[in-house]
């Protein structure tokens, strides 16, 4: 998944909000052109990436071709990082990025990282949660050609049926970030299929809890696919107080992990 968020322009806008409404899915060239067009944007990316560790030369390399084309995102959102004591954090850094670990709490597979461009600053939200149901990473960002700061939320959720405590959980942090007057990225493997909107309670409870906070979904195809189905359960969701310059989003075809 990837999102651009157009952050540079601070005057007012009488236009009508532009809320995303289509996620295109992009290949390589079509990535290439998407951030592009993001010059002036705060662009992120966020996948479950099965092991960071594993995955890590990927990167560097995925990285290293963004640049001979003179481009970069500004954050790269990991879930399912496999994080424990045992891990050496040392051989995560990437260049030019500040990296931001929360280790696992839910089983051997859990852990989140965030790399955030090192032109900005941030700092880490406390949130007291040690579940092993679910896992929340929340850090503020500013800086640079932000007009506003921005809390951003990892999250992940293992497929097991804990949906309530989960939505409760998430409850509790959208009502905490809410009170500050900040922008809102949540984005995550959630392992709950927004397309099952209509079918399913949890799905539906959901979704308006999101946009009963003005929290509004950027990914809208699925981002699972298998030969007999597609599941939409990688989101992203966005309330930018200046809808009118974005947010745009897209579904990245190239793979990390399935």
């Amino acid at each position: 998944n990837s999102l651009s968020v157009e952050e540079s322009d601070n005057s007012p806008s009488q236009s009508e909000p532009n809320f995303v409404n289509h996620s295109p899915y992009l290949d390589t060239n079509g990535f290439v052109s998407f951030l592009g067009k993001t010059h002036k944007s705060f662009t992120l990316l966020s996948t479950n990436i099965e092991s960071i560790s594993s995955k890590i030369d990927d990167l560097n390399l995925f990285i290293s071709d963004l640049t001979t084309k003179k481009l970069k995102l500004n954050t790269f959102i990991f879930q399912e990082c496999w994080l424990g004591p045992e891990t050496d954090l040392s051989l995560l850094h990437l260049k030019g990025y500040h990296t931001i670990p929360h280790m696992r709490t839910c089983g051997r597979k859990g852990g989140l990282l965030i790399y955030l461009d090192e032109a900005f600053s941030f700092k880490e939200v406390t949130f007291p949660h040690t579940s092993d149901i679910c896992e929340f990473q929340l850090i503020e960002i500013s800086g640079k050609q932000l007009h506003k700061k921005i809390i951003m939320v990892n999250i992940y959720r293992p497929p097991r049926q804990t949906h309530l405590i989960f939505l409760n959980d998430l409850k509790q942090i959208i009502s905490k970030i809410n009170r500050r007057k900040y922008d809102i990225i949540l984005a995550g493997d959630i392992n709950i299929n927004l397309l099952d909107v209509n079918l399913c309670e949890n799905t539906a409870t959901l979704l308006d809890m999101m946009i009963t906070n003005s929290l509004y979904p950027c990914i809208t195809l699925p981002t699972r696919l298998t030969r007999t189905k597609g599941t939409l359960i990688d989101h992203i969701y966005c309330n930018i107080s200046n809808p009118s310059k974005g947010p745009s989003a897209g579904i990245l075809l190239r793979k990390f992990s399935d």
